[in-house]
């Protein structure tokens, strides 16, 4: 089984490319580029990682919409962003990543 993951970024196609290419082998990783609230809605279920590193909200609507989620991680030395409360009432764990 692969693991479907949501990779939330500002980076170019170049980037992305790398990105997928470090990354391990049984992820699916759907890349969107700076995509609105509703597109994140739209694409998380079924998903069980968000990868994010984004600098608007992740809110509970968006956490709400990820009933698969099991980890949200943010690439960045902040989480100011996350709300980590309602990631934790859905049983999510939330990480970061310094730079």
């Amino acid at each position: 089984m692969a693991y479907q993951v949501l990779f939330v970024t500002h980076r170019g196609e170049r980037h992305q490319q790398s990105a997928l290419d470090g990354a391990p082998s049984g992820f699916e990783i759907t890349m969107s580029r700076d995509p609105q609230k509703a597109e994140i809605i739209q694409n998380l279920p079924g998903k069980q990682f968000l990868i994010t590193e984004r600098s608007d909200v992740i809110d509970a609507d968006i956490i709400a919409a990820g009933k698969d989620l099991q980890l949200i991680q943010r690439l960045g030395s902040q989480i100011y962003d996350v709300d980590l409360e309602a990631a934790r009432e859905a049983g999510i764990k939330v990480c970061y990543m310094p730079k």
